[in-house]
């Protein structure tokens, strides 16, 4: 199987005949990575009975290798996942490629353009796809965790990267048959100026 490598590339493309945009309102999830990290393997270290998080360090970071490696501690079976998911992308692609000669609208010269416009920015899409398939993983590992261990509470220093990842373990907890209540908060922190983020989960007896 393929071995599964991290690596930023960039904002979600819009191909056309016409070039290749970028839309900066869908980035790379690769830049939420190090947040959630910090996330799963705080829960990973959490003590037996403990039912809060709040000790994040975003200013440690961690390398490629250390994410992937926290990605299997919290998500055991995402080989699995992973190939499945990577195999019916790349068909996705290759159709895409092969229905462009079935555009009736475009000119030779156009049909050509796409194709080609297709093909430069394949290996980008396929690496943008990782990078997505892997914090939905961790994600979902998290997710997994906070359930299994009756998590109450996460908390952290706001910043656009931890606000995207509590926001996300939200959405996959509201998601699900039977879930409890999620509720995501700010609060001033006028001690030192910041703000404070705080997701509960209030679990049903």
């Amino acid at each position: 199987m393929e071995k599964i490598k991290l690596n930023y590339v960039g904002d979600k493309p819009t191909i056309s005949q016409h070039g290749i945009y970028f839309n900066s309102s869908k980035p790379d999830k690769y830049i939420y990575l190090q947040s959630l990290t910090h996330v799963a393997r705080t829960l990973l270290a959490i003590k037996e009975n403990q039912k809060s998080v709040d000790n994040f360090n975003p200013k440690h970071k961690f390398s490629d290798s250390q994410m992937l490696d926290t990605l299997y501690e919290i998500y055991p079976s995402f080989d699995s996942f992973f190939k499945e998911y990577v195999e019916e992308y790349a068909r996705k692609l290759e159709h895409e490629v092969e229905e462009v000669h079935e555009i009736i609208t475009l000119s030779d010269d156009e049909r050509q353009i796409l194709e080609n416009n297709y093909q430069i920015m394949r290996d980008y899409r396929v690496q943008r796809a990782k990078n997505k398939l892997v914090y939905e993983a961790m994600i979902h590992g998290c997710v997994e965790f906070i359930m299994s261990k009756h998590i109450l509470m996460l908390k952290s220093i706001f910043s656009r990267e931890f606000f995207h990842v509590f926001q996300s373990i939200k959405n996959a907890i509201e998601s699900m048959r039977s879930a409890p209540a999620v509720s995501l908060k700010f609060f001033d922190k006028p001690e030192n100026n910041e703000m404070e983020l705080e997701l509960k989960i209030a679990f049903y007896n």
